[in-house]
């Protein structure tokens, strides 16, 4: 009897074990797209913003009839030179976020690797607890006991 309610308690710890892995798992991988849907919108609304100022931009030129054509051709490569430095700022920016995430994601693991450790150390030690011991099952001898 008492084997079987060992065998219960630790499928029991088993069984939580694994479900605690998989909520956290679920909970990681919830943060981790978060964290890209961040990223992905910060990228977005900066080329957003980027290409209204260069619509703006283009608008200036053609509403103008004072601007020369050499005065114009120089403004196109200033705003495609700002753009690209917005674009690469932007992806620094979100590769900075991911890399960050990626080492959150990683001490996250370690923590959980060493967790599963301690429960299955906790397993063993309620398994060898739970075992019947072979001094146990005998009869302890008196001296006064008939041979």
């Amino acid at each position: 009897m008492p084997l079987l309610v060992a065998l219960v308690g630790i499928g029991c710890a088993i069984a939580l074990a694994i479900a605690w892995q998989r909520v956290c798992d679920a909970r990681e991988r919830t943060e981790f797209d978060a964290a890209v849907h961040d990223a992905t919108a910060a990228v977005d609304s900066e080329l957003a913003r980027t290409e209204d100022a260069l619509r703006a931009a283009r608008g200036l030129f053609a509403s103008s009839h004072h601007v020369r054509r050499p005065a114009r051709r120089p403004r196109p490569l200033v705003l495609l030179a700002a753009l690209v430095r917005t674009q690469m700022a932007a992806r620094r920016h979100a590769d900075r976020e991911v890399f960050e995430r990626t080492g959150e994601l990683r001490r996250t693991t370690a923590e959980l690797y060493r967790a599963n450790a301690e429960l299955e150390a906790h397993s063993r030690e309620v398994e060898a607890f739970a075992r019947p011991s072979a001094t146990s099952s005998r009869r302890p001898r008196t001296s006064c006991a008939p041979r």
